[in-house]
């Protein structure tokens, strides 16, 4: 769980919650400010967590896991 919002550290260093994010832009907003649509981000977020979390994995001798959808991967059960 992440916020939506920047974040920033004030004078007495503070984490303090600003302005929305880009995340909280419609698409239409994006594309104005020369910003792809939100779910290719959210996909580049997956592809990091996949391979930072595969990297730990493999380091344990445990299964990876695959951050593509299950119809991409060729599983038939629902999410």
């Amino acid at each position: 769980m992440l916020t939506t919002r920047q974040v920033e550290l004030n004078e007495n260093n503070e984490i303090i919650l600003t302005d929305k994010s880009t995340a909280e832009l419609s698409d239409k907003k994006r594309r104005e400010l020369g910003l792809e649509r939100m779910s290719h981000e959210v996909k580049q977020v997956c592809q990091l967590w996949e391979s930072g979390a595969n990297e730990k994995l493999a380091g344990h001798g445990l299964d990876l896991i695959d951050s593509s959808s299950y119809k991409s991967q060729g599983v038939d059960i629902e999410p």
